[in-house]
């Protein structure tokens, strides 16, 4: 089916939007869970994306990882095939609001219901804790007292 951009962007730019997709990116070879972190992406033109990942052994490693290490858990969050985390020390996806709309159009994807607000405050917390996140993408995700 294809959406009118209207559509599309009503639906997923919103903070805690979520889809499911293959985003074409280097080393990516199969569909990830995305959640945008944008507090206006609505007015925004870049879109900063995290994803989740099954991965955990490639994490256990990660600095401050109980800070920074967001578990989803499928009865937290129906929308999710199996349980994974969401590691806020990743660098994130940023994707001009456009060439997002033309990846989805291009190919197969599934919206997904909004995150959960308690599951989208872990994860700003995560992000507002992460050393690896620049403070100019910080800017565009926390509330501005929560910026770092």
């Amino acid at each position: 089916m294809d959406l009118p951009d209207n559509v599309i962007s009503q639906t997923i730019f919103i903070q805690g939007g979520a889809f499911y997709a293959q985003l074409t990116e280097q080393g990516d070879e199969y569909p990830r869970y995305y959640f945008v972190l944008n507090l206006n992406p609505q007015s925004d033109s870049l879109i900063l994306l995290t994803s989740s990942t099954t991965r955990f052994s490639s994490h256990k490693n990660c600095p401050d990882a109980d800070d920074v290490h967001i578990n989803l858990f499928k009865k937290d969050y129906p929308s999710l095939k199996v349980d994974c985390i969401v590691c806020c020390n990743r660098r994130l996806k940023d994707v001009s609001k456009t060439n997002l709309i033309k990846q989805l159009k291009s190919q197969k994807y599934k919206f997904l219901e909004q995150l959960p607000q308690d599951l989208l405050q872990k994860i700003l917390t995560g992000i507002a804790k992460s050393k690896v996140i620049p403070p100019i993408h910080k800017k565009m995700i926390l509330p501005e007292e929560n910026n770092i």
